[in-house]
């Protein structure tokens, strides 16, 4: 398996818009996930835009422009090094 250099913004207030396409599967991943560390997994495996923290566990999203949130979400930004 290949290493893929990434880094994480800060926890920002703020949700990130748009559910990503698992590319295992072709379809949306709407998974919840339980843990940071399982939700940071998934994103590297799907290379997805960052992580929104909902009041159950923690999204993964594709955008990468964090939007004011009325519900109190938070979100982390991956940044994949080529």
């Amino acid at each position: 398996m290949k290493l893929i250099k990434h880094t994480y913004t800060e926890f920002t207030d703020g949700y990130l818009h748009r559910t990503p396409i698992d590319p295992k599967t072709n379809k949306r991943y709407l998974r919840l996930l339980k843990t940071l560390e399982e939700a940071k997994k998934e994103a590297i495996r799907i290379r997805c835009g960052g992580i929104t923290k909902v009041k159950n566990g923690y999204k993964l999203r594709e955008g990468k422009t964090i939007m004011p949130s009325p519900c109190g979400e938070q979100s982390i930004i991956l940044k994949i090094k080529c």
